[in-house]
């Protein structure tokens, strides 16, 4: 089995392999940049244990728990990373026991651990790691080895990290990284040096070195009308920029443009190499490249020899003014100057050559490729809408229906029955066989659903569908609308490039807003338009074009399968994109026609950036750094980190959802250069700050309506719903709007969403119950040795996944590198845990066997773990296999023992349950403070209660049963005034006083207002916002006692004795 498995990865396309890596926090560093575990242990009363008081058998237990607790807390700081060239440096450099194989045979798994690799995960603890990281030279201390900071790459700084290599390798590291480079070399700015040499730590593949030569790049002046930010800059005595903006509309310039920024182009033979190397069925139509220490950029698949036969041309030269032939120097790969990034260090290519080739402490370096395209059969053909580009147009009222009406419909059928959910979820379609289907990308419990519909009724199945339709339904409200579209690369004109590569006059195959797509030339719907779109969007950067082809197209794009191949004159498209580049970067096209029309008929001018210093400025700061200077480099990291484009992207609602006045437009536009001088820190290592007009504007507003059901938004929107109950019931000037539901398109959008899906609850009905004994092949002992053991390491697993799920919401800054980190953790737990679980039982059908035992039968496990994550996610594949019957089922007669037991198991979770909800627990209650207060009832209470809130008073009896429950809290608490808490676990809440009093939840509030009419209390707000009932009135005469020492949950039953209901009054209510 080991062996099929293996072979069948070995044919799989190459992704850059996975490696464990240690990760710290830098909250968990102490004052001198350490962090050391030291485990205590602890004794049932909470007392830490003393080892040296222990019995020579105590201290074994003692020591063993030690030692889990050490080792649970090494592998949560662990962490699985993608391999970069700076990954296989350091595993080069470490001695053979610095590199561990976490691998068990019979799991399959076997990664490398890179222990001399530490991830510094900063976070908001920017200003912690400037001075301690200054302090300590750029070094952490992690259980006792020393972690030396070695590179903070662009994408380290968006997603605040550093990664830092055990000190003592780390010179060696360095000297591979710098390729000859003098270490203590001048630099113009610190933040494009880490840049640079940061590329060594993009995730990549090893593929065979091009023979390259490198170009000059085609630099022009683009004429076109725009809308120009001017820029004007001072600086004070410190060096600090101090930008100031203005708009001019309507303005024809000459912008400098580089016509083939990051592209680059490789012969049809050197991809195809490429392509085996890779485990390819396919040439791809361009590759992402990363080389040690400056060459990145893409390399697009062009028939570049046809080209030069054809045109009958050779000869290139490069941007050292040296000669080159295609044919004889048998070049296969041609960049532009824009990708080899240290041009001016070294004297020539031939000397980056020369220094690459070296080598370096025994290391070769590699070239590597860190991205290549899908092939065209991968592309997709729908996808959902964000809301930023749909926030820059506006829709009519049939427009928003037409542009939400897939969702609307997919949504609905996904509520009504598993095949609609399961198209919804983009598993199948209409006409996909379960073998057509990709289904590794999805879980495998809806891979077995798809099979088996039945077990839909399994409990932990159901509850996944029920988030899954719950979310979608909160992303449908934020924009998240199918559309018929997918994201591809944006490409220039390659032929211009190869006219400009020979030194031909550069003329190109496409004009001004004509696109090439060998896609849409195929997918077209009602419209030769489609809209392209990049993130981030901030100012209407729609670029409507046109799908084109020809025979020269499709002859010479022969090889861009995919791809989005703009036209390099006469339009700004890629300026438009928040300056996009051609080195990877992706772009949506959209083809929906609603979108499309929108997008030509509200056509927007190009914002052009222009900078203008003031002579008159102050000192411009030095800009020239050491590149080895400490200091300099952690400031660098410092200012990178803080330098948050989220900062700049979020108020950008708030400006498109207000009255679009030539202000906010203008404010919108410079926006948009705030928010590219931020994401180009890395470029020219300045901080861009939002304007005090704009901040003063936003101020006087809050976020639109929509972005209550963004994940970022769901704790004030449950405070809004909270300040609204409470409004309504104290009837003041309390602020209980929070979000400004203006007529802006998000909120129409969002408004029309509610109205169409905001009803609609999962109603699948699936008759057939879900017999998980169906599932077991061979009865399992479960009295056994292996089955104690399999249940331990089980209970050790579920309570790590615990951890990770309340560790998943901490951090919504940035959701991609959120769930892309998440998402690692999880990857990290289930691999760890088949590992240690094959590690007891060998056998892949034996401990599939033991799990569902455990998972579906033992009472206790099942107490505490519903999640069957584990379960799924170690043997889904196995379990698909079962579901389809592709096992061979043993009958066994003690098959029925292990029914009974899970059905036993079942009745006690029931029962457990209805144990649960009678004695939930309330904290006011249970605190320090109160929990020793004694409260006795009195029958004067009850004859008080009665004589206050008498027969004639509607809803009589709820109003007692809660008055009487005030009395409780009055007595218990020692207090007159009761705090009402919205929708908080084991608090006082509306839900726990209904509770208690056994009345109505939805009556709450009208009882409340009773109370007051009677004068029994008054209601008002404490300084958090909650209900606060003040002045309760309590009965003072108690002389004949009723019932002493009660316990706040024997009071539902108090209520129903000496409170009852009367049949009259129960039919009025019913009524």
């Amino acid at each position: 089995m080991n062996k099929n498995r293996k072979q069948i990865e070995d044919k799989k396309p190459k992704k850059a392999p996975l490696v464990y890596i240690n990760r710290v926090e830098m909250k968990e560093l102490d004052e001198n940049n350490e962090y050391e575990f030291l485990p205590d242990i602890i004794d049932k009363d909470g007392n830490v244990i003393n080892r040296d008081d222990l019995s020579e058998d105590d201290k074994k237990k003692y020591d063993k728990a030690v030692t889990r607790k050490i080792s649970h807390d090494k592998r949560k700081h662990m962490i699985l990373t993608a391999e970069s060239e700076l990954i296989r440096i350091i595993r080069f450099l470490s001695k053979e026991n610095e590199v561990a194989k976490r691998k068990t045979k019979r799991s399959g798994i076997s990664r490398d651990y890179v222990e001399n690799m530490l991830s510094l995960k900063v976070g908001r603890s920017y200003t912690k790691y400037r001075d301690k990281m200054k302090a300590s030279k750029g070094i952490v201390t992690y259980n006792g080895k020393r972690y030396k900071r070695i590179i903070v790459s662009s994408s380290h700084s968006r997603t605040q990290k550093a990664m830092l290599v055990a000190e003592n390798i780390w010179e060696k590291a360095m000297d591979i990284l710098l390729c000859g480079i003098d270490p203590n070399i001048e630099y113009k700015f610190m933040s494009k040096w880490n840049s640079y040499i940061g590329l060594a730590a993009t995730d990549s593949i090893p593929v065979s070195t091009p023979n390259i030569v490198v170009v000059d790049d085609k630099e022009i002046l683009m004429k076109a009308k725009v809308d120009v930010v001017r820029e004007v800059d001072t600086w004070d005595e410190d060096g600090n920029i101090h930008r100031k903006f203005n708009v001019l509309h309507d303005k024809v310039k000459r912008i400098p443009t580089n016509l083939f920024d990051g592209a680059g182009i490789v012969t049809v033979r050197k991809a195809g190499e490429w392509s085996k190397e890779l485990n390819l069925d396919y040439i791809p139509a361009s590759f992402q490249f990363r080389c040690i220490p400056c060459l990145k950029g893409k390399l697009y698949t062009m028939p570049i020899e046809d080209f030069a036969k054809t045109y009958n041309v050779s000869k290139i030269i490069d941007i050292n003014g040296k000669e080159w032939d295609l044919f004889t120097d048998k070049i296969d790969c041609i960049l532009t100057k824009s990708q080899f990034k240290f041009h001016d260090i070294y004297e020539s290519v031939e000397a980056w050559r020369k220094e690459f080739d070296k080598e370096m402490h025994g290391y070769k370096r590699k070239f590597n490729i860190s991205e290549y395209d899908v092939s065209f059969s991968e592309l997709e053909d729908t996808t959902v809408m964000a809301y930023q580009p749909l926030q820059t147009l506006s829709f009519s009222e049939n427009g928003i229906k037409r542009l939400c009406s897939p969702t609307v419909k997919s949504y609905t059928a996904a509520c009504k029955s598993v095949e609609g959910f399961l198209k919804f979820r983009g598993i199948c379609s209409e006409d996909d066989k379960g073998n057509d289907i990709e289904w590794s990308r999805f879980p495998a419990y809806y891979n077995a659903m798809y099979y088996d519909h039945s077990l839909f009724n399994d409990e932990f199945v159901k509850k996944k569908a029920k988030q899954d339709l719950k979310s979608a339904k909160e992303r449908a409200y934020v924009g998240k609308i199918v559309v018929k579209g997918n994201y591809q690369t944006l490409t220039p004109d390659l032929f211009a490039l190869m006219q400009h590569i020979f030194g031909l006059p550069v003329t190109g195959l496409l004009k001004y807003n004509q696109i090439y797509s060998n896609y849409w030339s195929h997918h077209l719907e009602g419209t030769p338009w489609v809209d392209i779109i990049r993130s981030p969007h901030i100012a209407q950067e729609h670029s409507p074009v046109q799908v084109v082809t020809s025979g020269a197209m499709e002859k010479w794009f022969a090889y861009q399968k995919t791809g989005i191949i703009i036209a390099v004159f006469g339009n700004t498209i890629a300026l438009k994109a928040n300056s996009a580049d051609f080195d990877g970067d992706h772009v949506l096209t959209v083809n929906n026609q609603t979108i499309c029309e929108a997008a030509i008929n509200q056509y927007c001018n190009t914002i052009y950036h222009e900078k203008v210093e003031c002579p008159y400025g102050g000192v411009k700061k030095k800009e020239k750094v050491v590149v080895n200077d400490m200091d300099e480099i952690i400031e660098c990291d410092y200012k990178g980190y803080k330098n948050n484009i989220g900062n700049v992207i979020n108020p950008i609602s708030i400006l498109w959802s207000i009255d679009q006045t030539k202000e906010v437009q203008d404010y919108i536009k410079i926006m948009s250069i705030v928010g590219s001088i931020t994401i180009d820190y890395a470029k020219h290592g300045q901080e861009a700050n939002i304007p005090k007009g704009i901040l003063k504007l936003l101020k006087m507003h809050q976020k639109p309506y929509f972005m209550k059901y963004l994940r970022s938004g769901r704790r004030k929107r449950s405070k809004e719903k909270e300040l609204k109950a409470v409004g309504a019931l104290v009837g003041s000037d309390l602020e209980t709007e929070l979000f400004d539901n203006t007529d802006c398109t998000m909120n129409q959008i969002c408004h029309y969403m509610e109205g169409q899906i905001g009803n609609i609850d999962m109603d699948i009905n699936i008759e057939e119950e879900f017999h998980w004994e169906r599932l077991i092949a061979s009865l399992p002992d479960i009295t056994s040795y292996k089955y104690k053991k399999i249940r331990d390491k089980l209970i050790e697993m579920q309570e790590w996944l615990y951890e990770i799920n309340n560790e998943k919401y901490n951090d919504t800054d940035d959701l991609t590198e959120a769930n892309k980190t998440n998402k690692r953790k999880y990857d990290s737990l289930y691999e760890f845990a088949k590992s240690e679980l094959f590690a007891i039982v060998h056998g892949e059908s034996e401990l599939l066997d033991i799990l569902l035992a455990i998972y579906y039968s033992d009472k206790k496990f099942m107490e505490k773990y519903k999640d069957k994550s584990l379960l799924w996610e170690c043997l889904g594949e196995e379990l698909v296999k079962r579901v389809r019957c592709d096992f061979s089922h043993t009958d066994s007669p003690n098959i029925d023992k292990l029914l009974k037991r899970g059905e036993k198991a079942k009745k006690h979770l029931e029962g457990l349950k209805e144990y649960r909800e009678k004695n939930f627990q309330i904290w006011e209650f249970e605190n320090g403070k109160n929990i020793d207060r004694e409260v006795t009832l009195y029958k004067e209470d009850i004859k008080w209660i009665k004589k206050s809130i008498p027969t004639k008073i509607e809803r009589c009896t709820d109003c007692r049963r809660l008055m009487l429950v005030f009395t409780y809290i009055c007595r218990k608490c020692d207090t007159d005034a009761i705090s009402v808490i919205h929708n908080k676990n084991n608090r006082i809440t509306k839900s726990a006083l209904c509770k208690l009093a056994d009345t109505d939840r939805r009556y709450f509030d009208k009882d409340i207002k009773i109370l007051e009419e009677l004068g029994l209390l008054q209601i008002s707000v404490d300084k958090y916002n909650h209900l606060l009932l003040t002045g309760v009135q309590v009965n003072r005469e108690c002389n004949e006692m009723f019932v002493a020492n009660i316990h706040y949950r024997k009071l539902a039953g108090i209520m129903k004795d000496k409170i009852r209901k009367s049949v009259k009054s129960v039919k009025e209510e019913c009524a």
